[in-house]
């Protein structure tokens, strides 16, 4: 049988306060037919399937918004639809939605594939759907079923013999999947997996985790072909015993966890951390801690920390933290005697309660002992905040298996609620408070410490940014990698909607300055002075998230690029709350918990876990900004006054206007978005601040900061097409704005070559040709007639969106996807270019 998932995956972030995990091991990536840990996988993913909750039962009724067979897979904001045709997977959502169908056109052998009939009607039970495959000319029959489940869509072709002609010696055995949806298919070097793409080269969908195996349990080699929109699993059977199991696996990359025994108000997410490949998710309403491991690119439950002298009420996992085998949890108790942190301890897989922690402080100060907790290695960090009093921390350490108290941290002003928030890494502590910094009582501080020996010293304390303009909660969330902290604030507008953000610090030789703010969206929900709304910052390495708060945006990451922060992308959060978000992170894993989830249940909560993506090159976006606010209007003619073609001036940022080029459009807009950059590091780099498109073609060529790239399928959004004009002129520039898309080919037709359309953004004379459909067509072309877009008209020069042609040597030749030439647009008849001609083209990818 042939099995097929799809499925997300999700992280979660060591508590605003934990240890900096970037260098913690990453997940493990199979990297081709291991036989041990291909079979453990099949194992996993089949259990976790079968398993499935009823959320995930197929509809059956017909007179449903989706008629016939559908299944909704909550986990991963999908849903398949099932016909005779085959299945449809649709992704929804507001960042990376697209569809894929898929239906099995074709077995056999290598070079011998016989077509396939569906003989009768999907018929689906609890999560499970089936179709009759039948070639009754060859005598063969194929069952293909699918099971949707919390892994996601798993699709099965049941062999019970091998196909006649491989009988009879043939070659190997082979399934061909006809492809169809707006997604275009990438096969990765080693022939294991397949990303399926938006327009924009984003991984909507992932097609993975190939294992084979047969009826003894053995792993076969077995490999992911692509053929135009065909797909073929290709399996060595020799010496196998049928029947077979072959089992890939479609994947996004976000994946939501609940609880196994979600109820209502459970607040699971309310905290959570992640280190390396295990995640902690607090419930404080049903009073644990749930602990997930990653096992390739999915998730599981693998085990439900409760304490050993619970009660209700205690509120445990208000607070989670993580480091390696070692789990900390705390209780949100207001009973003296009952504050208190526990530890637990992993050991051969297992999960054990190592040591409860409870406050020392007879006084009874520590009022919310254990609200918010750390750990970084054999230390852990407790706080203590007291919204009537100064509140601290306390310090343990371990020695052995146990662990003792080595220090009381207390604020050395007069402040409230310190602790509220805590964060630890190696022998630095820092807490601060559920602050309130209006005009009549400014009391927001952040209060750092280090420690020499086994004593602990304040180093500084840190307030919010100079200014009239109140913070609220500044220190209520910390999160501290190495030299760098974040810290979490809300920024109060008197005139409009309040602003979450987070204030960077930076520590040298001991002193901590202050390095940039980081904001969230323009269009965060009002917030009563900001008292009943919180923010929630994590960092690990050269990545900051800043979690979402407004029910509009999901959590906002920033990368720190030559010591400058920039934002790169919200967090896609269309299937899930975005109120009262939590983050973690670990490396490029980030884990959103969402208490306020109702999926399972009235505040139920979930957790997500994203595998971070690079954001686009700097100017990429610089270039998208423009053309978005200044030229790109499908089919409408933009003022002469806005956007011109001609000699490379400037770009006015405020107004979007300004004169360019192809080359100067590309520098213009790397200049703003970088800000590490500068014009005389690009005079260093090229010789020019401005350089020409023929001196960009050489530094391609000569790999002057550039990366050439030469097959088809390497092209990302962001590379450069620049062209030579050997024969006179500057050349021309183009930033590539999405992946190349195969297309049918059109005059010029050039033998043993496919053609692909690529969309770009450039700044010209002319338009790119003419399309009835935008998507394709030039925003620089004016029609004559607005309902008639490729009739008559003209083109306005500027920058703006074109699509180009390339060619590249067609599959199963030679060289294949090497690139041969390109042509001016996709109408028929535009000249080819060849790179042995007189205007050759170079694709590069900008490297600092």
């Amino acid at each position: 049988m042939f099995c097929i998932t799809a499925v997300t995956s999700c992280s979660a972030e060591v508590d605003p306060a934990s240890t900096d995990s970037a260098e913690e091991a990453g997940p493990h990536e199979q990297k081709g037919p291991d036989a041990a840990s291909a079979e453990h996988r099949a194992a996993f993913i089949a259990s976790v399937q079968r398993q499935a909750p009823s959320d995930y039962n197929v509809n059956l009724d017909a007179s449903a918004v989706r008629a016939g067979v559908s299944a909704l897979n909550p986990a991963h904001g999908f849903i398949s639809e099932f016909t005779s045709a085959g299945v449809a997977v649709t992704r929804e959502s507001s960042e990376r939605a697209g569809r894929l169908t898929m239906k099995l056109a074709r077995y056999g052998c290598e070079g011998a594939l016989v077509p396939l009939d569906v003989a009768a009607e999907p018929r689906g039970t609890n999560n499970r759907v089936e179709l009759r495959h039948r070639a009754p000319s060859a005598g063969l029959s194929v069952t293909e079923w699918y099971l949707n489940g919390p892994l996601g869509l798993e699709q099965g072709f049941s062999l019970d013999s091998a196909p006649p002609c491989r009988r009879e010696g043939e070659g190997r055995v082979e399934l061909e999947i006809a492809l169809g949806g707006d997604l275009s298919p990438e096969l990765s070097e080693d022939g294991q997996s397949v990303a399926l793409v938006d327009e924009s080269g984003a991984a909507v969908l992932r097609y993975a985790d190939l294992v084979v195996q047969d009826a003894r349990g053995s792993v076969l080699p077995a490999e992911i072909k692509l053929s135009d929109a065909k797909l073929s699993i290709v399996v060595d059977d020799a010496g196998a015993t049928y029947p077979l199991e072959v089992d890939p696996l479609i994947a996004t990359e976000q994946q939501a966890l609940y609880a196994s025994d979600a109820s209502s108000d459970d607040y699971f997410g309310s905290s959570v951390a992640i280190s390396g490949n295990t995640a902690v998710v607090g419930a404080m309403g049903a009073e644990a801690a749930y602990v997930f491991v990653r096992d390739g690119a999915s998730w599981s439950q693998a085990a439900v920390l409760t304490p050993s002298d619970g009660q209700l009420g205690d509120f445990f996992g208000v607070s989670v933290a993580i480091d390696g085998d070692t789990i900390v949890v705390g209780n949100s108790t207001r009973s003296m005697e009952r504050r208190a942190v526990y530890v637990f301890a992993r050991s051969g897989g297992a999960w054990h309660e190592q040591q409860k922690l409870a406050s020392q402080d007879d006084g009874g100060g520590d009022v919310r002992f254990g609200y918010a907790v750390a750990i970084s290695g054999n230390t852990i960090m407790v706080g203590a905040p007291d919204r009537y009093g100064p509140g601290g921390a306390s310090i343990f350490v371990r020695s052995g298996a146990a662990w003792a108290q080595q220090a009381k941290l207390a604020p050395s002003h007069d402040t409230r609620n310190q602790g509220y928030a805590v964060a630890l890494h190696g022998d630095t502590a820092v807490m601060g408070s559920d602050c309130d910094d209006g005009p009549a009582k400014p009391s927001c501080r952040v209060y750092v410490f280090t420690r020499a020996g086994n004593a602990w010293s304040e180093q500084a304390v840190l307030y919010p940014p100079a200014g009239a303009t109140p913070h609220y909660r500044f220190g209520g969330s910390l999160s501290l990698s190495s030299e760098t902290l974040a810290v979490g604030t809300i920024v109060y507008n008197e005139y409009g909607p309040d602003r979450l953000a987070a204030v960077v610090f930076a520590r040298s030789e001991g002193a901590w300055t202050q390095q940039t703010m980081l904001y969230s969206s323009d269009v965060d929900a009002p917030g009563w002075g900001g008292w009943f709304r919180n923010t929630s910052v994590a960092m690990s390495g050269d990545r900051l998230i800043l979690g979402s708060d407004d029910g509009e945006q999901g959590p906002r990451v920033f990368a720190r690029i030559g010591g400058a922060w920039t934002p790169q992308a919200t967090v896609d959060s269309s299937t899930w709350s975005r109120w009262e978000v939590r983050v973690a992170l670990s490396g490029d894993t980030l884990i959103a918990g969402t208490w306020a989830d109702g999926v399972r249940g009235n505040s139920a909560g979930a957790a997500h876990v994203i595998k971070l993506q690079e954001g686009p090159p700097a100017h990429l976006v610089g270039a998208r900004a423009f053309v978005e606010h200044a030229a790109d209007l499908p089919f409408v003619l933009d003022s002469a006054d806005t956007n011109r073609f001609g000699t490379p001036s400037s770009i006015d940022w405020a107004s979007f206007t300004g004169t360019t080029q192809g080359a100067s459009l590309f520098t213009l807009s790397l200049l703003h978005e970088d800000p590490t950059l500068t014009t005389s590091i690009l005079r260093g780099w090229w010789g020019s601040t401005s350089p020409t498109s023929t001196n960009l073609y050489g530094q391609v060529v000569a790999g002057n900061h550039f990366k050439r790239i030469s097959k088809i399928s390497d092209v990302l959004p962001g590379d450069l097409l620049v062209i030579n004009y050997t024969d006179g002129g500057s050349g021309h520039t183009a930033i590539v704005d999405a992946s190349p898309t195969a297309i049918a080919a059109v005059e010029p037709v050039v033998p043993g070559t496919t053609q692909y359309s690529l969309r770009v953004i450039d700044s010209t004379s002319t338009a790119h040709g003419c399309t009835t459909d935008p998507s394709t067509g030039d925003t620089r072309w004016v029609p004559a007639d607005p309902t008639r877009p490729c009739r008559g008209g003209s083109t306005d020069g500027g920058a703006g969106r074109g699509t180009m042609r390339l060619y590249a040597v067609s599959p199963g030749r030679a060289n294949a996807g090497d690139l041969t030439g390109y042509s001016w647009s996709l109408t028929s008849g535009s000249a080819y270019f060849p790179q042995s001609g007189a205007r050759p083209h170079a694709i590069g990818r900008l490297v600092r």
